[in-house]
């Protein structure tokens, strides 16, 4: 997943290589990559 710098939205690597420039739909062409959520259990102490 590619989270838009400026507005945030999120888009997948197949839907930016379907543009012919990796722009979001507000104009801006600078993505961070997001890493998924993901849960972590601790044992108790």
């Amino acid at each position: 997943m590619y989270e838009c710098v400026r507005c945030g939205k999120r888009t997948t690597a197949k839907e930016l290589s379907k543009l012919p420039r990796a722009r979001c739909i507000c104009g801006y062409a600078v993505f961070t990559k997001s890493a998924p959520v993901t849960e972590r259990r601790l044992r108790a102490v």
